[in-house]
């Protein structure tokens, strides 16, 4: 009996943080009648192509043998709060504008958005990023006291946990809609349907949770830590998590660009340009050293062939240029010359940014699934190898895994 209750009870806080969102069309099964629909799982329409979009049962009963929810989860291209503005965005302004613009728009915001939902939500009502951290900590808390688990960022393990993800406003905020789809795309490598599930296949030693960026309130902020664990006055005990906003390769210059120079000179030069703190630099290391010691563009291709080479030959892993399918594979990271060169700046910046949402919490996720012959969810990049001395790039999927 408790345990329904407590189903209830979240099934009652969902709709309260969801119901009065921007959630898209009815599907036919509604206009049928024949299922209810509840907003804050069924994320937008269902007219996705199936190419985009994959069902996946949820497990959660409700006291018997349906699902809370009609029993399906829909998983579309892009995460669930890609289509959606919960309650405490929507309480930033008068809900009759609010809902005034969502039904002129909903042609144009639900049925294959090339926009988040709430980028041109913040677009049109001109929300601060003020506004916008207090909404998302009121969504954390509810989330938190009344859905009765941890927030966090970045799914990784069941699809219903998509509910209790809260917005990334460093991503939001840079307002590039690449950067944000990329963010936002969906996780369709779901390998359980619950929670429960999940729980169980852990306890079993079949699975290691794979979501890493939990959410807790502290001293009325938002603090990432690396763990959902918690002390006895429910603060969380995991690791901060910090990101910094480029990629390493941003901040860096690799040893085998360092024995184009003088060593006296570089450490001079070192010691100078990281005097700006790593949040403050408008410009790539690597980029402020080219221009300082004059390296010609020959001199570069032949520097960056040797650490493709090291990476290839003394490391475990595959020289790449793009990372994309899990956040350690940064080091293996090499530069793209011809971008480099150009030498814009704002280019550049935006190549390294470090706000992707990576394929799989880690390496070894992703090499558990490549054993399993589970590839779609792997994204293509761009490798590297030497080919009789020159730099070769490739298209690969997975060409890390090696070993």
């Amino acid at each position: 009996m408790n345990t329904i209750k407590k189903s209830l009870a979240m099934l009652l806080a969902i709709c309260m943080l969801f119901g009065v969102a921007a959630c898209g069309k009815t599907t036919e099964a509604d206009k049928n009648g024949s299922q209810t629909k509840t907003e804050a799982v069924q994320s937008t329409d269902a007219s996705h192509s199936e190419a985009e979009s994959s069902t996946v049962k949820v497990n959660a009963e409700l006291g018997g043998d349906e699902p809370i929810c009609g029993g399906e989860f829909t998983t579309q291209k892009y995460r669930l709060h890609y289509y959606s503005v919960p309650q405490p965005f929507v309480d930033l302004v008068d809900n009759d504008e609010f809902w005034e613009w969502d039904h002129a728009n909903s042609e144009t915001l639900y049925n294959d958005p090339e926009q988040m939902v709430m980028v041109a939500f913040i677009k049109h009502f001109n929300i601060s990023r003020e506004e916008f951290d207090k909404a998302n900590l009121e969504m954390t808390r509810i989330i938190r006291d009344r859905l009765e688990d941890i927030p966090l960022l970045e799914p990784h393990d069941y699809p219903s946990q998509e509910v209790y993800e809260v917005f990334n406003p460093d991503i939001i905020f840079t307002f590039d809609d690449e950067l944000i789809n990329e963010y936002y795309l969906c996780h369709t490598n779901y390998r359980y349907g619950s929670d429960i599930d999940v729980k169980e296949a852990v306890v079993a030693g079949e699975y290691e949770v794979r979501t890493k960026k939990f959410v807790f309130i502290e001293d009325g902020k938002l603090v990432v830590r690396d763990s959902e664990a918690t002390d006895s006055e429910g603060n969380g005990i995991g690791n901060i998590v910090v990101t910094d906003k480029y990629r390493d390769r941003f901040y860096d210059v690799p040893e085998q660009f360092v024995k184009l120079v003088d060593p006296a000179e570089f450490a001079a030069w070192k010691a100078e340009f990281e005097k700006t703190p790593k949040s403050e630099r408008s410009e790539a290391a690597i980029v402020s050293f080219v221009k300082r010691f004059n390296i010609s563009r020959e001199d570069f291709d032949k520097a960056n062939a040797e650490l493709a080479s090291y990476i290839n030959e003394k490391t475990d892993g595959t020289a790449v240029l793009n990372p994309r399918n899990y956040e350690a594979q940064e080091q293996y990271e090499i530069y793209d010359s011809e971008l480099i060169y150009s030498f814009d700046n704002a280019k550049i910046n935006r190549y390294f940014i470090n706000y992707q949402n990576y394929a799989y919490p880690d390496k070894k996720a992703c090499i558990e699934d490549v054993k399993m012959g589970i590839d779609d969810y792997l994204r293509e990049e761009k490798y590297a190898r030497v080919v009789n001395g020159k730099l070769e790039v490739y298209d690969g999927k997975g060409d890390f895994a090696k070993g």
